[in-house]
């Protein structure tokens, strides 16, 4: 996929591509999303993500020798950027806070600001 979005260029240009993220980004899509960020012109809309493109996953599931509780324990390291990337977030260039008011109506906030800004170019 990544490399036919790089490959597009129609698609690949500042404006045309978009990639929608928020508080729900989590488990492999934050590395998708910094992927994305990272090697095409995509414009981030919606909520920072719950995690930085840098981070430790993939829990590890065991049992306490002790009190046999079950626990589980991130062990792997991601990294989709260099090594000095401390961010803790994906934050969006068109930030889109989340509104109980919209999610009431079905109303897609994030998919309205892309349009408002495809429109306004």
């Amino acid at each position: 996929m990544l490399s036919r979005l790089t490959r597009a260029e129609r698609i690949n240009q500042p404006g045309n591509l978009f990639l929608i993220v928020g508080r729900y980004t989590f488990s492999a899509a934050p590395i998708v999303a910094s992927v994305i960020e990272s090697y095409t012109n995509a414009i981030l809309v919606g909520e920072p993500t719950p995690t930085g493109p840098n981070f430790i996953g993939e829990d590890n599931f065991f049992t306490l020798p002790y009190s046999q509780l079950p626990v589980g324990v991130s062990d792997q390291y991601y990294q989709t950027t260099w090594s000095a990337d401390t961010r803790t977030a994906l934050t969006p260039l068109l930030l889109v806070p989340f509104s109980v008011e919209a999610y009431k109506a079905k109303r897609d906030l994030a998919l309205e600001t892309i349009l408002a800004y495809r429109g306004n170019q």
